[in-house]
């Protein structure tokens, strides 16, 4: 799968696997300059609230957001790059290919890669 997505032009992806920089255009000639960018894993309800209240609205969360998110994303990444580094897994290149095809998200949202 993720050698099938690294032949592929932004353009041509699903939109479910587009790196953000060319779904939301935060770069190209197309560029939308955002006032505020929120990760999900980062605190992303509390913010969303901020937002809401800096604007002058009452924030009313119609959907479930799960705090955990972050930690469940940690905990994957975690399990997967030990099986990396214990040998369990030889898929080293797979992860240069993520980190090629988005490494624009990876520096434009500060994500860390690689740790």
């Amino acid at each position: 799968f993720v050698r099938l997505i690294a032949k592929q032009k932004p353009e041509e992806m699903d939109t479910h696997w587009q790196p953000y920089y060319f779904r939301c255009h935060t770069s190209g000639k197309h560029r939308f300059e955002y006032d505020t960018i929120i990760r999900y894993e980062d605190e992303f309800e509390q913010k969303l609230q901020q937002l809401y209240h800096e604007a002058g609205f009452r924030y009313l969360p119609d959907v479930e957001v799960y705090s955990n998110t972050k930690n469940d994303l940690n905990e994957r990444y975690n399990a997967y790059t030990n099986k990396i580094k214990l040998g369990i897994s030889h898929s080293m290149e797979l992860v240069n290919l993520v980190a090629k095809v988005y490494a624009e998200d990876i520096i434009r949202f500060n994500y860390s890669f690689y740790t």
